[in-house]
């Protein structure tokens, strides 16, 4: 992993980590929630072999970036701008997984001359999409509470900071214990759990204010439409998603214009990218 620092023109300071091939085909991996920069870590060697190389960029307020109050997804893109302009990146091929979705298509939305692909993994879908969710569903429950009652996004980031800081084993028992038994498998795995271990730790490096802002912005419109995005966009989920629901996948997949989606049966919300990064990565690059 190559660990980076940048000062955007505003003076906020961004966090980025890289794995995979250090000259390879450059991809933008949009983290999920609550996430962090080193999330991709599990495919690292996936990418190395395949000539990808991931850059994976902490959100503000979400490890080492710096907060930026009144942020929004959709401005998210000028960030990803400056970084990539200061990597001297022309064609952006961008990731997004879970709430690293509406992030991937602002890009898409604000950066459409420059994004050359982009694809979507159990992706978040926007507020509209929250009916197509089972209620009880964990997305579906905590955006529908943080949009009625925002405050309730600072007791959830809350208490998932203090358990990913304190008591990451636990938290993991409690994802695997809901989890389909593909999901578990991928949970269990000791690299894929150290790194999702890591990634949640350090998500809340600087407290749970920025996955707090994550939350509420995730509930709420994000900005953009999503029927004005023409770019093709490749969407996977799997059929087994007990945390975002492949309803969710579908509805996303509907109000796109241009996207081509894969439903995998058997899988569910971790086991899909853990194990099948190298198609996901290759039709991105390809």
């Amino acid at each position: 992993m190559i660990d980076r620092r940048f000062t955007l023109p505003s003076g906020r300071g961004l966090a980025w980590a890289e794995f995979g091939a250090p000259a390879g085909v450059p991809v933008i991996y949009c983290h999920g929630f609550p996430g962090s920069r080193l999330e991709p870590a599990f495919a690292h060697r996936v990418a190395s072999a395949m000539g990808a190389r991931i850059i994976a960029i902490d959100r503000p307020g979400l490890g080492a970036s710096q907060p930026c109050p009144g942020r929004s997804i959709a401005g998210w893109a000028d960030d990803v701008r400056h970084l990539a302009d200061h990597l001297r990146l022309d064609a952006l091929r961008v990731l997004g997984v879970s709430a690293g979705a509406p992030y991937a298509l602002a890009c898409a939305y604000r950066l459409a001359e420059r994004t050359h692909s982009v694809a979507i993994v159990s992706g978040l879908g926007p507020a509209q999409c929250l009916g197509h969710a089972p209620a009880a569903s964990a997305c579906a429950l905590t955006l529908r509470m943080s949009a009625t009652l925002p405050w309730t996004a600072g007791v959830v980031a809350g208490v998932l900071g203090v358990m990913a800081r304190q008591a990451s084993p636990l938290l993991l028992r409690m994802l695997s214990a809901r989890a389909p038994e593909r999901d578990r498998r991928s949970l269990n795995d000791g690299e894929f759990r150290a790194m999702l271990a890591a990634s949640l730790r350090e998500a809340f490096r600087c407290g749970s204010g920025g996955a707090a802002s994550d939350l509420r912005l995730l509930a709420r419109p994000w900005g953009f439409a999503l029927e004005e995005l023409h770019r093709p966009i490749r969407l996977w989920h799997g059929e087994q998603d007990r945390t975002v629901p492949a309803a969710m996948g579908r509805c996303l997949q509907r109000a796109l214009p241009a996207c081509h989606a894969t439903y995998l049966e058997a899988h569910g919300h971790y086991s899909l990218a853990h194990e099948h990064m190298e198609a996901i990565l290759s039709r991105l690059i390809d």
